[in-house]
């Protein structure tokens, strides 16, 4: 049983998640920001996608998780991964492909797919 600090039901919800997910494909480097202003910088290790899980109180719901692999090139053995749920997840830049300073907000004004709704 997979277990997860929070679950969505509602279709708005789920459809943010799999916008996050879309953002997230495998192989890219990117940073994340998540909803409590922590912020990580990995490889994607494989493009997440939504899945069911619980909740502490047995509620099932959608929800999904992303690992991103965090290398240390001149000190290995700092080397890790991360395992991070998609709805903390509140922007993704695209450390690749993005002009600098160049991001991908995950909440919006207009309550468009990334905006976050509870």
């Amino acid at each position: 049983m997979r277990i997860a600090p929070r679950v969505y039901t509602a279709q708005p919800d789920i459809d943010r998640l799999q916008a996050i997910a879309l953002e997230l494909p495998n192989d890219e480097h990117v940073q994340v920001t998540l909803d409590d202003g922590r912020v990580f910088t990995g490889i994607v290790a494989a493009r997440p996608i939504t899945q069911q899980f619980y909740d502490a109180n047995g509620d099932e719901g959608t929800n999904g998780a992303v690992r991103l692999e965090q290398s240390a090139l001149e000190h290995p053995e700092d080397a890790r991964w991360v395992d991070l749920y998609l709805d903390q997840i509140v922007e993704v830049r695209h450390l690749d492909r993005d002009e600098p300073g160049a991001r991908h907000p995950l909440h919006s004004a207009n309550n468009g797919p990334w905006s976050r709704s509870g």
